[in-house]
């Protein structure tokens, strides 16, 4: 409620509360019953809110074979599935573009997350081929994230200009744990308008019944 309440203010029409799906190395992340009350919290929520919708998403992690760790079943029923790999990020080149395709081919996945998982001054960016991810993006209809977290910035806005060149479309995500980290968006924002995109290419400029339909496409 409180950060639904802070987009608000901002001016937002919806946001998406994406937290991470249980992982042993994820701390507080939620298993497949805490997803479903979570979802029937915001459903609530929905019911009470004037001129705002909150959708219900949840971020898998990508493990080393490409699936995700929530079923199938749970994550239809959700409005938004963001897949993203937090673990094993030394992968070789091949093995990682692999792991990454399968989850792309995956049907339930609508946005990747932080695509090269690098973490500023911190961690390089994951090897991969990024050229064949963006086009098995493209293909499967699979929005690139550009997480506005300032120790990730992920897309940077170099791949951005490299994604836009292969068609990819993109979302922003504040990676907000707080009201104030909504703040972050502007970060997002800025990264994106470096690598050339503009507002066609981000899926959460749409306004919301149009972002339901695509996501929902």
């Amino acid at each position: 409620r409180e950060l639904a309440e802070g987009a608000k203010v901002l001016g937002y029409e919806y946001i998406a509360v994406c937290d991470h799906a249980w992982n042993p190395r994820i701390a507080r992340g939620l298993d497949e019953t805490a997803i479903v009350k979570q979802h029937k919290e915001i459903e609530r929520l929905n019911r009470e809110l004037e001129g705002f919708m909150v959708l219900a998403g949840i971020e898998c992690n990508i493990n080393s074979e490409g699936n995700m760790d929530i079923g199938s079943k749970i994550l239809g029923d959700l409005d938004v599935v963001v897949a993203s790999v937090h673990s094993g990020l030394d992968m070789p080149r091949a093995a990682m573009t692999t792991r990454v395709l399968t989850a792309l081919h995956n049907e339930q996945v609508d946005i990747l997350g932080h695509p090269t998982g690098r973490i500023i001054q911190q961690r390089e960016p994951a090897q991969i081929d990024f050229p064949v991810i963006c086009d098995a993006a493209v293909a499967q209809a699979v929005a690139l994230e550009i997480n506005a977290a300032p120790s990730r910035l992920d897309l940077s806005d170099t791949n951005c200009r490299i994604a836009r060149g292969h068609g990819a479309r993109f979302s922003i995500g504040s990676d907000a744990k707080s009201v104030e980290n909504l703040m972050f968006m502007e970060l997002g924002v800025a990264t994106a308008r470096r690598g050339w995109l503009e507002a066609g290419d981000i899926i959460n400029t749409l306004p919301l019944r149009d972002l339901l339909r695509l996501l929902e496409s």
